[in-house]
């Protein structure tokens, strides 16, 4: 009871809260908020960048709160500067601000949406723009696991689609922001982007990599009913395109049933 009212306090204290500018950033609207932080647009020396900010935890005792925080935030830019020299598409870090809990990174622009979004938007998985897609996908989870890197929390809403805008609208201006369908009709899905690298860590070993499908078949299902095929697909091309995948694929094959059988019996 006495944590539940801490957690209660702090959730209140950080509804309170609104980001602010430092590092001469401006401030700017939130993107989006959840339990452990935020994400927010911002402009730091003329350059857009998305903000994304670490709560503190009011619970735990002020020195352990940030020793674990400023381990948090250098583990996941690691991360993400680690995937990138593999090849693989992920958002630049500008700046890394640890006394405020802070990483600022590359904005991937107002046409970008993540693939929950697009597959909502798209209505169908058998379309050549989805098939697309989770070649590309796959093709990234290959490389990233190949490196020994896992994100450890892959979802839908943690890959990002980064459309090729046509080139008037490049020109013209005009708002950004395109739809499923405009995307489809242009015939290209563009750029895959894997973002929150929060609980992302460095693993050779079959088991982990396994995990990170595994968590990812589980979104896919849950979040996308009717996905079973176009997961397969996914691992199809994994299988072909990363070191050891047939093995992968076989352990990833022996978590699931572990997890079935922990929803049968508990």
């Amino acid at each position: 009871i006495f944590i539940s009212r801490l957690k209660m306090v702090e959730q209140q204290q950080q509804q309170q809260q609104q980001p602010e500018p430092v590092c001469g950033a401006q401030k700017q609207p939130l993107l989006s908020q959840g339990a452990e932080g935020r994400l927010f647009l911002s402009d730091v020396f003329g350059q857009k960048c998305v903000v994304k900010e670490r709560f503190s935890k009011k619970y735990r005792v002020p020195a352990l709160d940030e020793k674990l925080s400023r381990s948090r935030i250098l583990q996941e830019v690691k991360s993400m500067d680690r995937v990138r020299r593999m090849g693989v598409l992920a958002p630049g870090v500008y700046l890394v601000d640890v006394n405020e809990r802070k990483i600022y990174m590359e904005y991937l622009g107002d046409e970008a949406m993540t693939v929950k979004h697009f597959l909502y938007q798209i209505g169908t998985f058998d379309h050549p723009i989805v098939i697309q897609l989770v070649e590309k996908i796959a093709q990234s989870l290959a490389a990233m696991h190949s490196g020994d890197s896992i994100h450890g929390d892959l979802t839908t809403s943690n890959i990002m689609i980064k459309p090729r805008l046509p080139l008037d609208r490049q020109m013209s201006g005009e708002s950004c922001k395109m739809t499923a369908q405009e995307i489809a009709a242009s015939g290209d899905i563009g750029d895959v982007y894997l973002i929150d690298f929060g609980l992302s860590f460095v693993s050779g070993k079959l088991e982990d990599k396994a995990v990170d499908f595994y968590v990812l078949k589980r979104a896919f299902i849950s979040t996308h009913p009717g996905s079973e095929e176009l997961f397969e697909r996914i691992m199809t091309t994994y299988r072909a395109k990363t070191n050891k995948g047939l093995q992968i694929v076989e352990k990833y094959r022996e978590v699931e049933k572990r997890g079935r059988k922990r929803e049968c019996f508990g």
